[in-house]
């Protein structure tokens, strides 16, 4: 029973060293839902992972409940002031470890075997540079809105041609994984506090293929984001994203 107990610790010393994907996680006042962000992560079928969680100047209880998970493999960061998302998300790419990058907001959340499926479709598509999958949309209550599919996919991956233009780019940014080099390669721009995705992903997807999934994995809050920010900043944010890519 004793050289069970030591072979399993040191498992679960080799999975904290060495993650083989590292997840991205900005929070700002996400008190209320923190915990089961990190939780859907503990609850992964896949289990070689760490989180850079980064508490961007909440003023609210988000850093005390982000503590209540407890698991080695939750790295967590706290700034005093907020600098918005395009520097946490930048700051925690740099400090990420994994082969592979994803991100998970701190009000979202993953379904169990997301991890898995999407490091499979990886390793079988080589020339891919990430796979992003289907979303559900829920409330903030957690009920079921829509879901954000592709009407052309099924569950199956489709390997798509390179981009021909940024108006082909109608996939989600937050259900991506994506190779670690290629995303370092690029950054997010520390100046974007909204639609630093859109200017990373046009950056990253240049001359090269990715999978896209009609499989839902990932659960996204779109109503309590709209609450929070309105149309109008996310319009203008998207804006300065793209004229930063044209000039």
């Amino acid at each position: 029973m004793g050289e069970f107990w030591t072979a399993t610790d040191r498992i679960a010393d080799w999975i904290v060293k060495t993650p083989l994907v590292s997840v991205m996680m900005p929070a700002f006042n996400a008190g209320s839902t923190v915990e089961r962000a990190l939780s859907s992560l503990v609850a992964q079928t896949f289990q070689g992972w760490e989180v850079i969680l980064v508490d961007d100047g909440s003023t609210d209880d988000t850093w005390e409940r982000a503590l209540r998970v407890e698991d080695r493999r939750i790295r967590r960061i706290r700034w005093r002031q907020n600098r918005g998302r395009g520097a946490a998300r930048r700051f925690a790419l740099r400090q990420s470890e994994g082969s592979f990058v994803c991100m998970l907001d701190a009000d979202d959340w993953y379904y169990p075997w997301k991890l898995e499926c999407q490091l499979e479709s990886l390793e079988s598509e080589p020339d891919a540079v990430l796979i992003s999958s289907a979303m559900a949309s829920v409330s903030d209550s957690g009920e079921l809105v829509g879901v954000w599919r592709n009407p052309a996919l099924s569950g199956e991956d489709v390997l798509a041609p390179q981009l021909r233009s940024l108006l082909e780019l109608s996939f989600p940014h937050a259900p991506c994984m994506i190779r670690s080099g290629n995303a370092k390669a690029f950054g997010y721009h520390a100046g974007l506090r909204r639609a630093e995705e859109y200017h990373h992903l046009a950056l990253v997807l240049k001359d090269h293929r990715y999978l896209v999934s009609g499989r839902v994995l990932y659960a996204y809050t779109e109503a309590g984001s709209y609450a929070k920010e309105g149309s109008g900043p996310r319009y203008l944010w998207s804006a300065l994203a793209s004229a930063l890519l044209i000039g």
